[in-house]
């Protein structure tokens, strides 16, 4: 009986000893790692920015006088230059596809303090001069700006270089000095539409992807606009005798630097 316990015995040591064996040889499962997320444009945006612009407007003063035949045309031409604060707001949706190109849409509007004086080139050409003189002057402020714009971009991870165009408006406030008889233009108001271009560098942050910064640069181009003015030469006009149209006309164009930042919500993915 002994010798059948013991051959027993041996029997269930073999037996452990193989199954340890294959445990061993088999193969360890792997927990799956989740896939880290990859990082897109695509989605919109909304969010404010700050800066500073400047803007040049060129006068050309024609002179159209009607006094029969002596009617005469004299031309003056002048610069107003102007600049000052720009602060607002943008919103605006982006695709990125084909890897790393982003397409989107922007718009924006700017309240602005760009504002500046100048002689009135009219007195300078009549008179001789006058530049310092308060009674006869040109003065420009603009209001606000606004476009609405197409983007395109190559994207990096989080970082995005842009271009931007499309259409443009600004409201502008023209004080015009009196010319020659003593009556002035006063304050002239009036809406502008034009073209805008601009590019720009934004990058999203680590910790919180969902915030952007950027930096911008824009330039418009708002044509040129006439403003025309009857003036009832009874006094000092020029030549004597007969009423006086004056044609103004101004050529604008505006450049913006500005920084901000977005807050950019789904869909992210």
């Amino acid at each position: 009986m002994s010798k059948n316990l013991l051959l027993s015995g041996v029997a269930g040591l073999a037996l452990f000893t193989a199954g340890s064996a294959t445990a061993a040889d088999m193969p360890l499962k792997v927990p799956a790692m989740a896939p880290v997320p990859v990082f897109s444009w695509t989605g919109c945006y909304v969010g404010g920015h700050g800066g500073w612009g400047w803007s040049k407007n060129d006068t050309s003063n024609t002179f159209l006088t009607s006094s029969g035949p002596g009617t005469q045309t004299l031309v003056a031409n002048g610069r107003v230059d102007a600049s000052g604060a720009v602060f607002g707001g943008q919103v605006g949706c982006n695709y990125q596809f084909a890897g790393n190109w982003v397409v989107g849409i922007d718009g924006s509007v700017s309240a602005t303090d760009i504002w500046g004086s100048a002689g009135d080139p009219r007195g300078q050409l009549i008179f001789g001069g006058f530049p310092t003189d308060p009674d006869r002057f040109n003065r420009v402020k603009t209001d606000w700006i606004a476009s609405v714009t197409g983007r395109v971009g190559y994207a990096w991870g989080m970082n995005l270089l842009y271009f931007k165009g499309g259409g443009a408006w600004a409201h502008n406030r023209w004080d015009l000095s009196d010319t020659l008889t003593g009556a002035p233009f006063g304050e002239r108001q009036y809406t502008r539409s034009g073209w805008t271009v601009g590019a720009g560098y934004e990058w999203a942050f680590k910790f919180a992807p969902d915030i952007s910064m950027f930096v911008e640069y824009d330039h418009y181009d708002f044509g040129t606009i006439n403003l025309a003015s009857v003036d009832d030469a009874t006094g000092l006009n020029f030549p004597s005798n007969g009423n006086r149209t004056t044609l103004f006309n101004v050529k604008q164009t505006v450049e913006v630097a500005k920084v901000g930042v977005n807050y950019r919500f789904a869909p992210w993915h």
